[in-house]
């Protein structure tokens, strides 16, 4: 067995032996690390008050590339649980939060420039309304690009879990 402390978080891990040299990814902190060779490592106690401060994995011999996907602790390919979001999802919101981003900041842009020229040419009042139309419609944008991330993931989450808890029930 190869025994090792994860260069990332400081946990102590232990393999076979047949896992030496390939990367893994720690049960601990899920990043991936690179198993030592045999008897290259020792496992070291975690300085007191947190992590490491290095951010490199434990070095050993040249090779053992990782495989496809994403490898696990035991060197076999990562299989994503229900919990984890689908990629397609993510790019979905992250798309939806930059186009909110982008709309408050133009918004802001199209009314002050607005505001601007209706106050030259009307008065200040027609320009001043716009330019605070035009600021709270950026407000609302640049905070739906932000907040709403943080809404929309909790609201995933929620729903992951219920439809975990659905389909449990109808399997019974």
């Amino acid at each position: 067995m190869i025994e090792f402390n994860c260069s990332f978080c400081g946990k102590a891990l232990q393999v076979a032996d047949g896992y030496a040299g390939k990367q893994a990814r720690c049960p601990g902190c899920s990043q991936v690390i690179r198993v030592p060779d045999v008897g290259v490592a020792e496992p070291v106690a975690p300085p007191p008050g947190g992590a490491p401060y290095a951010r490199r994995p434990v070095t050993g011999t040249k090779g053992g590339e990782a495989k496809e996907g994403k490898p696990s602790i035991l060197g076999e390919d990562y299989t994503p649980s229900p919990d984890d979001p689908p990629d397609e999802e993510c790019r979905y919101f992250a798309i939806l939060r930059m186009a909110c981003g982008i709309g408050g900041i133009i918004s802001a842009i199209f009314c002050v420039v607005a505001g601007g020229w209706a106050s030259t040419s009307e008065g200040f009042g027609l320009g001043g309304a716009a330019v605070l139309m035009g600021l709270v419609a950026a407000f609302f944008c640049l905070v739906s690009g932000g907040a709403g991330w943080v809404l929309f993931s909790y609201l995933g989450k929620i729903a992951v879990y219920l439809y975990s808890i659905d389909k449990r029930l109808k399997q019974k």
